[in-house]
Order: C-alpha cells, then sequence, then structure tokens
C-alpha cells in the first residue's frame, strides 16, 4: 500500500523472491498506487522483450564484463554510480522503463560539474554495452550535453618544499621521492620497480603502468638523469640481493606504507619547524613536468610522463602552468614592411629574413 511522505506518496511492492521495490514522488495516492499495481504484474509476468532485466542486473552483467578488462579499484567506482542513481531513483527500475529523463534528474544532483561528467561516461559505457545485448534500445546519456566544469589547478610545489621534504625524509623515503622526481613515476610504478628494470650499463629505467589490469601492464623504458643513475648505483651495492628497488623485510613495501609517505614526512617536518603546504607523492610529477613545460616541446614531455595521448598531456600541462600560444608577435615585424602591393604573410615573411 502506498504510504504518505510530507506531500507526496511513496509506493512499494514487495514480492517473495524478488527484489523489493519502492519509488517516491507521486503527487496522489492513486497515482502510487496505478505503479504498485503495474510493477507487481511485470515482477510476475515480465514482457519478453525485457527477460526480466532488472536495471541492477543488466549493471552486473556490465560489471562482471568490466571486472576481466580493470582493476578492482575501477571497478568498485563503476558499482557505486550505479548504486547511486537506484538510491537516487529510489528503486530498481526494468531497463525498458528507463528514459533520458530520469538519467538526466540523477546526473542533476550530482553537486560538482567534473564529477556529473564522469558519471555520465560511466553511465554511458553501461547503456552502449546494455544496448549492444539488447537489453535497453538507446544510450540515453547521447541525449545529455555536456555539465560545466570549473576550472582546475592541480597544485605545484616550489622547490623549496621538495628540498626540505628531502632533508627530513629518512633513507627508504628520501630514495622513493629520488625516484619519484628523476623519472615522474606514479607511486604504484615505484613500488614495483624491480632491480631487473634498472639497466645501469645503458643508464636506462624500465617502468611499469598497469592502469587497467595486471595483464595488460605497458613498459616503457627512460633514460637515467646523472643523479638517478649515481643514487642508484649506489643503492645496488647496499642491496645486492633484492628483487625490489624499495623493499622492507625481502619484501616490496606495502601499498598503504607507500601512500602514507608524505603524510609521515610532513608530521616530522612539523615537529622540527619546518613550514610548508602539504603535497602529496603525486605532486612531485606536477613540479617537474612543469618544469619541463619551458624547454621541452609538448611530444617529448608527452613520452616522459608516459601518456598515451599527446592531448592527455597538454590538458595536464594546462592544469599546472599557463601556457602560451608563441609566434603571433611575428604579426608585427610583417605589418612594419613597407610595400605598395598587397603581399601574402608567406611573402611578407621571404621578404624579412
Amino acid at each position: 500500500m502506498p504510504i504518505k511522505t510530507g506531500k507526496a506518496y511513496m509506493g512499494r511492492v514487495r514480492i517473495q523472491g524478488y527484489q523489493p521495490q519502492t519509488k517516491s514522488g507521486f503527487k496522489t495516492k492513486n497515482e502510487a498506487k496505478a505503479w504498485e499495481l503495474r510493477t507487481a504484474e511485470r515482477i510476475k509476468n515480465p514482457p519478453p522483450e525485457s527477460q526480466d532485466f532488472l536495471f541492477s542486473r543488466a549493471a552486473d552483467i556490465w560489471l562482471v564484463n568490466c571486472q576481466k578488462r580493470y582493476k578492482e579499484k575501477t571497478c568498485n567506482g563503476k558499482a557505486y554510480i550505479i548504486n547511486a542513481a537506484m538510491e537516487f531513483w529510489g528503486y530498481d527500475p526494468f531497463m525498458d522503463d528507463l528514459s533520458a529523463l530520469m538519467v538526466e534528474n540523477f546526473l542533476n544532483s550530482i553537486d560538482s560539474g567534473k564529477t556529473a561528467n564522469r558519471y555520465k561516461r560511466e553511465l554511458g559505457s553501461f547503456f552502449n554495452h546494455s544496448a549492444d545485448r539488447g537489453l535497453v534500445t538507446e544510450n540515453f546519456t547521447k541525449k545529455i550535453k555536456p555539465f560545466k566544469e570549473e576550472k582546475f589547478k592541480r597544485y605545484v610545489p616550489p622547490a623549496e618544499d621538495i628540498e626540505k621534504i628531502k632533508a627530513i625524509a629518512d633513507p627508504l623515503e628520501y630514495g622513493i621521492i629520488m625516484v619519484a622526481y628523476n623519472t615522474l613515476a606514479r607511486a604504484g610504478e615505484i613500488r614495483n620497480l624491480k632491480w631487473e628494470d634498472v639497466n645501469l650499463e645503458k643508464k636506462e629505467i624500465t617502468l611499469w603502468t598497469g592502469k587497467r589490469n595486471e595483464t595488460d601492464r605497458k613498459d616503457d623504458t627512460l633514460e637515467m638523469t646523472t643523479t638517478l643513475y649515481e643514487f642508484l648505483l649506489e643503492r645496488s651495492t647496499d642491496n645486492p640481493h633484492k628483487e625490489y628497488v624499495f623493499s622492507f623485510e625481502g619484501k616490496k613495501i606495502e601499498q598503504w606504507w607507500l601512500n602514507e609517505t608524505m603524510k609521515r614526512i610532513h608530521k616530522k617536518s612539523a615537529a622540527a619547524g619546518l613550514k610548508y603546504k602539504y603535497f602529496t607523492l603525486h605532486c612531485i610529477r606536477h613540479h617537474v613536468a612543469a618544469l619541463l613545460s619551458y624547454k621541452l616541446s609538448l611530444l617529448e614531455i608527452s613520452k616522459i610522463l608516459r601518456h598515451r595521448n599527446v592531448t592527455t598531456t597538454d590538458i595536464y600541462l594546462r592544469s599546472l602552468v599557463t601556457i602560451k600560444t608563441r609566434g603571433i608577435k611575428v604579426l608585427d615585424d610583417i605589418q612594419k614592411i613597407e610595400t605598395a602591393d598587397v603581399i601574402s604573410f608567406q611573402d611578407a615573411l621571404n621578404k624579412k629574413k
């Protein structure tokens, strides 16, 4: 039976052996009752085309597919979005009851435009997967325009603050910072770095990236800086029989320990009277990338950051520094050229030379 919730009514359907269904927001009790009757009938006698496919069941199929391709953390994020949508709607709808309006209302409830766009992308992936399997007729997110995002600037710590953490860090922490600075490696890449990936003879280091899953890891080989070479040469002498470059009691360092590294250093710095704005290990990557932007081309930086797409590098750098469009000042010189005829830009450039 429908129940009153404030100024509206909520319908409830409970059938043994099936997940309970609730939906709120009905203006009248009769509307809520009609929904209860339709839903109960569909649960007991699902139409052939729906195959009793509730939103949650179709999502389970999608998530199983994702688990074979992505890391557990990524899949958990996708599952969170599915659960958030059902929590917003207040019930688990049948796939052919869904609409672009329902999806848009859910996305509109998200405070952050950036988060809403991420949810939209994930739901778009879900609807594409479901459409390919005949569980839904269309991808509803295609009808929804992107949300406005606030301009985001990543924090870039100044050089003096990086020197402060180097001074207070213990030998293991110092080594992690050294590798992070001289390779722009991500935390996971540093944790998984093995001595077999370090070629001191050729002065090269290989980093492995597994942003999708452990079976889809990509390797990138970088030349060592002189500082990194000297550090690793000394460390290889001190740790001749270790498998991992950074280990504790013969085993690679734990993820939680690595994640807490900068917090420990910040706490020690505060106790020693060293003040600076807290930053993460990944912020060191920001700092070095910002420095490189003044010397190297976008393509060169992209290779060092190990981005698969130069567009990603462009977006990344614009979140760190203000990139100026150069070259337009040549117009000042071109317009100073005295000529009675109208000439092309190329002619003007040739004349200037």
